[in-house]
């Protein structure tokens, strides 16, 4: 299930993603990307957990989570909370002692000044991702004072993209600025997918990335 729990969403590792789908709550944004999840059929029997306790590069929830800075609560002889960039730091099985379970993943709930962008690129809406991009933005006063931005499917694995964060936080917003910032992806592995080469990836990974964050501005500034 799905609770409000203060400023964050509990949400139980067993809800399904059409669970997330059709929630509606004031500060939600899990539904944009469910919405983007592979087929009706699949959302139907698919879980949150099931999403990322054993992650693949094209995996949907990673990138979101990642952007979002949410939190996964572990259950086993104690109770612990894992933050979101050590549990997706590698694959999250090595978390993980015999008998252990993933029961609650705590995200944020958008406040007034935030935005979240989310970009899925596919040849078909049931194909694996090419490139899926998520960007959460802080804006006070005109201006970008915070930012989170992951990354997944061109790369081997979803990840934080802390060269792009650093070249948007203290400018005004733009769809110029997202774009220059869009090339500062730094060194990384890029992947082929479906018969095209890692330089097209790359550039399919920029536009996802670039997308994301204007949709996560225009979110912030209203």
């Amino acid at each position: 299930g799905i609770r409000r729990d203060g400023s964050h969403f509990a949400i139980g590792a067993m809800s399904t993603i059409s669970d997330l789908r059709n929630h509606r709550e004031p500060g939600w944004v899990l539904d944009r990307v469910a919405r983007c999840f592979v087929t009706q059929q699949i959302r139907n029997q698919s879980t949150l957990g099931g999403n990322i306790v054993r992650v693949f590069a094209w995996a949907d929830f990673p990138v979101a989570l990642l952007a979002l800075g949410a939190s996964m609560t572990i259950q086993g002889e104690a109770v612990r909370r894992v933050e979101v960039d050590e549990f997706f730091g590698g694959q999250p099985v090595r978390l993980f002692k015999a008998g252990d379970l993933l029961t609650c993943v705590s995200v944020p709930a958008l406040q007034a000044g935030e935005g979240f962008g989310y970009h899925k690129q596919t040849r078909v809406s049931a194909d694996f991702s090419q490139g899926t991009a998520a960007a959460w933005l802080k804006v006070e006063g005109g201006k970008i004072r915070a930012a989170r931005v992951a990354l997944g499917a061109a790369t081997s694995f979803p990840c934080r993209l802390a060269e792009v964060e650093q070249a948007v936080a203290g400018h005004k917003g733009g769809e110029k600025l997202f774009r220059e910032a869009a090339t500062q992806l730094g060194q990384r592995t890029w992947r082929s997918v479906a018969g095209f080469g890692p330089d097209y990836i790359k550039h399919i990974g920029e536009v996802a990335v670039a997308d994301a964050l204007l949709r996560a501005w225009q979110e912030a500034a209203g």
